[in-house]
């Protein structure tokens, strides 16, 4: 099984961020510190670790923030060179959430700051408090940031303005109206780096959440002369509305309404156990050739018995052919999450067509005593 992300952060690596501090600076209270940092950590969850390591080391960096954000910066890795390893320095998340929290009151030092530590880690979740408390600051440093050499600002100028970033801090502002993360989108639809352009993908998904019309309105317009990358970039952001069946999606992306026959579906197991594998099996037939978007849906008992949990999973885009028999084999592992918890009970495999519903499996979930 793998180490829960937690574990990122246990005593060996607050001791070796005390260290890099005492390096910098010989009067840096280590053994305080280690001692501040450590004490309780292995009760809290990864956020709440990381959090209580930066309060530990703010407690410990000199009392005025422009020495305290100077010491942060000067104790900090060698910036990455390119989006490999992207993730070898999340040790220094804790000092990114030290200027999350306590830099607000001298927001250009801190924004300076955070543009300077994402080149290590990610900012992502540390500039949203900017995005909201000193909007003009932070938008004009995630313009800047969007036309920066370093692929890690561009990416941030994008990720941290998500409007439904995973794990970040919610900012009204970005749901109510997306039109300021969009304006960073433009100058970054094309970047030459695949690293930016998912998050170009993902932050315009997000945008399909709250504001649908707005996201297609954009996909029309990006698709106009798109190269591939940008036609990859927009198939990606529109994934949800394509799996929900949104017509415009789908017809922006080259998909019409499907003109097929289900002839054959069948399920490999009535009864299925958590860990286990689902195989649906299923033949469809068409009269015209058509590019189809083939999804599935897995349907399980909710926390209430009136609601059932559903979820749509990406399954293949294929073409059908008249008088060719397309034969389709899709697998799913029952596999918890973090974010979906599957319960025992009657459960239903569907199969999706260019968002038509077109048939459905039950079986019954069984889970461990």
């Amino acid at each position: 099984m793998a180490e829960p992300f937690k574990e990122w952060f246990n005593p060996s690596v607050v001791a070796a961020l005390g260290e890099r501090q005492r390096q910098v600076d010989p009067s840096f209270p280590l053994t305080r510190f280690v001692a501040e940092a450590t004490d309780g950590l292995a009760a809290l969850e990864l956020k709440g670790r990381v959090a209580h390591i930066a309060e530990a080391l703010r407690r410990a960096l000199p009392a005025e923030w422009p020495a305290a954000v100077d010491r942060l910066l000067a104790a900090a890795p060698p910036a990455i060179d390119g989006e490999e390893a992207v993730g070898q320095h999340v040790a220094i998340w804790p000092l990114l959430h030290v200027v999350e929290v306590h830099g607000l009151g001298d927001p250009a030092r801190s924004l300076s700051a955070l543009g300077e530590l994402t080149r290590r880690f990610s900012a992502e979740f540390a500039v949203r408090p900017y995005l909201h408390h000193h909007p003009e600051l932070a938008w004009a440093a995630m313009h800047r940031w969007a036309v920066s050499d370093d692929v890690h600002q561009r990416r941030l100028a994008s990720e941290g303005a998500r409007p439904r970033l995973p794990w970040g801090g919610r900012v009204p502002a970005l749901i109510t109206d997306p039109g300021p993360g969009l304006a960073v989108l433009e100058r970054l639809k094309d970047d030459p780096a695949l690293y930016v352009r998912k998050s170009v993908a993902n932050h315009l998904n997000d945008v399909t959440k709250d504001h649908p019309e707005r996201a297609l309105a954009v996909a029309r317009t990006w698709l106009h002369g798109a190269s591939e990358d940008r036609l990859w970039v927009v198939r990606h952001a529109l994934r949800m509305l394509v799996k929900q069946g949104q017509p415009e999606a789908l017809a922006l992306l080259g998909f019409e309404a499907p003109k097929v026959r289900l002839t054959a579906l069948s399920l490999n197991l009535t009864e299925a156990w958590i860990g286990d594998t689902l195989t649906l099996s299923a033949t469809l037939e068409g009269d015209v050739s058509q590019p189809l978007v083939i999804d599935y849906a897995l349907q399980t008992p909710g926390a209430r018995p009136e609601r059932p949990s559903e979820k749509v999973f990406k399954g293949l885009t294929a073409t059908i052919t008249p008088g060719e028999p397309l034969a389709l084999r899709l697998n799913h592992k029952l596999r918890e999450v973090t974010t979906r918890t599957l319960r025992p009970g009657p459960a239903r495999l569907s199969l999706l067509v260019s968002g038509d519903r077109v048939g459905g499996v039950d079986f019954t979930l069984r889970a461990p005593d």
